[in-house]
């Protein structure tokens, strides 16, 4: 009986053993795997610098010069356009001022053919813009007839109104004709001939500063192309646009151009549409 107890104690106290150091060899190794650092690997690609998406730093191409420079904030890019060839035969000559409107200041210059350029200032840009145009043979004969009707260059007529509106604009229109040349300026005029003149070399004015504008747009700012081609709705019925037929062609470039909005292009085709239409009834 005694043996037997003692079998049963000596057997106990060896499972304890083996527990004991089981449970101990278990924590040993997990605290050598905790230390081991794993061997660092070194890698046979080259290094290959982060992708970045800024894009670079934009640049400005001003119009009378052929260097560039950084893109002022807050300030579009230029349109690149053909610089216009310094031609001193130019016998049309307006300009149009007011500082307080988006375009403060227009000149336009042009030839008996209805070549020339259009030289023009923006609030919050610090270049001149200039861009060559080219008239239509409808807003050109237009002048012409105005002018004739004026007798402008023979005339002494002062086409001021007594009453001032230079809020509105200041106005200088001239002509030459071989050794003749005239210049007025005027902010108003009672003569109706003398207010259509002006009226209509402004009409000419904003009709190419538009195409300016689309233009740098859809190049730049594509997303604001859709809002400045509907604009010219409004433009074509306050009749502000010399005119609209010269616009069609155009118009139609833009209304195939995949880099305009949808709804800019189909606006586009619209309008081009709709001044066909009034064409066909006039």
């Amino acid at each position: 009986m005694i043996i037997e107890k003692f079998f049963r104690f000596a057997t106990l106290i060896t499972l304890s053993f083996v527990l004991i150091s089981a449970v101990f060899s278990q924590t040993t190794s997990r605290k050598t795997r905790a230390k081991t650092v794993p061997a660092k690997t070194v890698s046979t690609t080259p290094d290959v610098p982060p992708k970045k998406n800024a894009r670079p730093e934009d640049t400005v191409e001003s119009p009378t010069s052929t260097t560039s420079e950084p893109q002022k904030k807050n300030q579009p890019r230029s349109a690149k356009a053909a610089k216009p060839t310094q031609n001193k035969s130019y016998s049309y000559f307006f300009e149009f001022t007011q500082p307080d409107f988006t375009v403060r200041k227009m000149i336009l210059e042009h030839d008996e053919s209805g070549k020339g350029i259009l030289t023009f200032e923006k609030q919050g840009w610090d270049e001149t813009l200039t861009d060559p145009v080219e008239l239509s043979a409808t807003s050109l004969e237009r002048i012409n007839k105005l002018f004739t009707a004026l007798n402008f260059l023979d005339s002494t007529e002062n086409y001021q109104s007594e009453r001032h509106y230079a809020h509105l604009g200041v106005m200088k229109i001239r002509r030459k004709s071989g050794e003749k040349s005239r210049e007025v300026t005027l902010d108003w005029s009672d003569n109706k001939d003398a207010k259509a003149l002006a009226d209509e070399y402004r009409k000419v004015c904003d009709q190419f500063v538009w195409i300016f504008d689309v233009k740098l747009a859809r190049e730049n700012q594509p997303l604001e192309a859709p809002k400045l081609i509907g604009s010219l709705e409004t433009m074509i019925k306050q009749k502000w646009i010399s005119d609209p037929m010269q616009l069609v062609p155009f118009l139609k470039e833009l209304g195939n151009d995949e880099r305009i909005p949808l709804i800019g292009r189909n606006r586009a085709m619209k309008i081009a549409k709709e001044i066909e239409k009034t064409a066909e009834k006039n």
